[in-house]
């Protein structure tokens, strides 16, 4: 089993974090497992900040349904994956359903606008047996959601130019990653949570981000928060 290079936390700082962080459910081993899995390299506050923002949009980073990474410049951003989002989604009463599909070479498919509102256009011969060797172009996803008593939808577009990796599933199952990939943006979209990112929208290598946000003050729930965590972690450790 391979070891990993972060460094174990001393059981002392352990108990003193999860006593910060309240009645959350994160004992010392779980809180070090989290370290050591989701949270790599944080620091305590780092570590203290992403585990509050876990709570407040109750998502479980020890199902992964959110995790965080380091920037080439040491910024901490947070990201949340399908599961997640459509955990947040569910949650919402306004929520009907989301639904996509891949657009292949042959299909005909538009997207326009009319009216204001998004029209779809997709078709493509059920009866076409060689359908799914053909070239993937991108996908859409379409979410409905019902506010004030009127239906509306969301539609995101998801170019595989744009998005695909060329390794691991997106190799092997290409249709569905890039499926996933316009399910998150349009989930995203809906639940207008704009501390949580998704991993399309960064190069990650090595477990780090390579192009990283140019304001890391946009993933900060506020920088008063932020403060107020940075004085309240302190001083429980004094």
């Amino acid at each position: 089993m391979a070891k990993s290079n972060v460094p174990a936390v001393a059981p002392e700082k352990s108990y003193k974090l999860s006593q910060f962080l309240g009645p959350q459910g994160y004992t010392p081993a779980k809180i070090e497992l989290i370290r050591q899995t989701v949270a790599k390299g944080t620091t305590d506050l780092e570590l203290a900040y992403f585990l509050s923002v876990a709570k407040g949009v109750n998502l479980n980073p020890l199902v992964k349904e959110i995790w965080c990474y380091k920037d080439n410049k040491n910024n901490l951003i947070m990201f949340a994956g399908r599961d997640g989002f459509r955990r947040l989604c569910l949650r919402d009463e306004g929520f009907i359903s989301i639904n996509s599909m891949e657009v292949r070479e042959g299909d005909t498919f538009s997207i326009s606008t009319e009216m204001g509102q998004t029209i779809v256009s997709h078709s493509f011969s059920p009866t076409d047996n060689e359908r799914h060797k053909k070239t993937i172009l991108g996908a859409y996803a379409i979410l409905r959601s019902k506010r004030a008593g009127e239906v509306s939808e969301i539609v995101e577009w998801a170019d595989m130019g744009r998005y695909n990796k060329g390794y691991n599933t997106w190799s092997t199952h290409p249709e569905e990653m890039i499926k996933k990939v316009a399910e998150v943006h349009a989930m995203k979209k809906f639940t207008n949570i704009s501390s949580l990112y998704t991993e399309a929208e960064f190069e990650i290598k090595d477990e780090v981000v390579q192009n990283g946000l140019d304001e890391p003050k946009l993933i900060e729930a506020g920088q008063e928060k932020k403060a107020h965590i940075r004085k309240k972690f302190h001083n429980k450790k004094k």
